[in-house]
């Protein structure tokens, strides 16, 4: 079926992408680019999870909370390191254990929460980072370093259509909307995911991929 083969293709560029930066990448990588690398290593135990999960059946919704608090973490200290501005660096650094702060308050009221969709979550944990992509492109636009472009543009995308669908998919499921009408709307967040594995591509393509040498030629 169509949304199968959408997601076998999310996890498959995802999975592209984690050997692209692990092994093909320039060496003596900058602390944005290890915060990238850890990102996306982090992120692989967590999609098997889902994945899994969702093929036993089993209720996965709990993983979006691991899935958007990691992603929160390890992005914002990726854009620390990108910023070159203090006052940009100290937001991120007030920002991040403020948002897991109220993360914790959010789950100590509500507990329940941790086995439904958690938008207040969603949007705590997106819109920062969101913001702090808009802001390094605005930044990036007249600056001769084009690195962390593409990346930046799609995860924007990514975080504000992932947060549109995910407050739709809330509604959805308080409605008991079927379940294949459920995986007909998830398929939004998916094809949006692709496009933004996409960039990540293009941007380790341009910018991250080892030189090719002469040794590498003859070989």
């Amino acid at each position: 079926m169509l949304h199968d083969i959408i997601d076998t293709l999310c996890y498959s560029l995802f999975g592209i992408n984690v050997v692209l930066f692990t092994f093909c990448c320039k060496a003596k990588p900058s602390q944005s680019l290890l915060w990238l690398k850890r990102y996306l290593w982090l992120m692989v135990p967590v999609n098997l999870a889902v994945h899994l999960l969702s093929k036993l059946n089993i209720h996965n919704l709990f993983m979006s909370h691991v899935y958007f608090t990691v992603q929160f973490i390890t992005v914002s200290l990726l854009y620390k390191n990108l910023f070159n501005h203090v006052l940009l660096r100290k937001i991120v650094t007030y920002v991040t254990p403020s948002i897991l702060i109220a993360e914790v308050i959010n789950y100590s009221i509500l507990p329940h929460k941790f086995f439904e969709f958690n938008i207040l979550e969603v949007y705590l944990c997106s819109v920062p980072l969101a913001a702090y992509a808009v802001i390094y492109l605005f930044r990036s636009i007249d600056g001769k370093n084009k690195k962390w472009i593409y990346f930046s543009g799609g995860l924007m995308l990514y975080l504000l259509s992932s947060s549109l669908v995910f407050s739709g998919a809330d509604v959805i499921l308080q409605k008991y909307i079927s379940k294949m009408g459920f995986i007909n709307f998830w398929m939004l967040n998916n094809i949006v995911y692709i496009i933004y594995q996409l960039l990540l591509s293009f941007d380790w393509y341009e910018n991250f991929r080892k030189p090719v040498t002469s040794k590498n030629i003859a070989s």
